[in-house]
């Protein structure tokens, strides 16, 4: 469960910082945290308390993306480790956003569709969907690009350095 945000003109802003001194993309990646920061902020405060946890944002530095673009990605990630029995958190956060069996998000789209024998398992009951999720990322593009842009401008002294 997460999403992302495609600003018009980054990948030629990225490109032309070839040109400046090295610590340019260091400089902008640094921006793009410190903008995503406030935005993950908003999203936790908006979820249910068990699942604050799970929400974060990272920065994809431009060496780990194959199109050498960095990405913010704002969102709920699983846990690394949750012990064996148990079910991880961020499954119990999707069902509970995006319901299951009978009561599922019809304008969601589930990769996969109920399997045959659950259909009539427990009378179709389950999970009702809540959409707490799509509802705290509401008006979060923004907010991140107003955000980013004023990290810049924090930064200008160093990209000019």
């Amino acid at each position: 469960m997460s999403t992302s945000i495609r600003i018009e003109g980054l990948d030629d802003c990225l490109k032309s910082f070839e040109r400046l001194p090295a610590n340019a993309l260091r400089v902008t990646e640094a921006a793009m945290k410190e903008a995503a920061q406030p935005v993950a902020k908003k999203i936790r405060s908006a979820v249910p308390k068990e699942y604050r946890k799970l929400i974060k944002a990272k920065v994809i530095k431009a060496e780990r993306r194959m199109n050498g673009n960095s990405t913010v990605i704002i969102g709920a990630f699983k846990r690394k480790k949750q012990s064996d029995k148990e079910v991880n958190d961020w499954f119990k956060m999707y069902w509970e956003n995006y319901g299951t069996l009978a009561h599922r998000d019809p304008g969601h789209e589930f990769v996969y569709p109920i399997k045959k024998g659950n259909r009539r398992r427990r009378n179709n009951v389950g999970q009702p969907h809540q959409n707490f999720f799509d509802d705290a990322i509401r008006g979060w593009e923004q907010m991140i690009f107003e955000n980013f842009v004023a990290a810049m401008k924090r930064r200008e002294n160093e990209l000019l350095k």
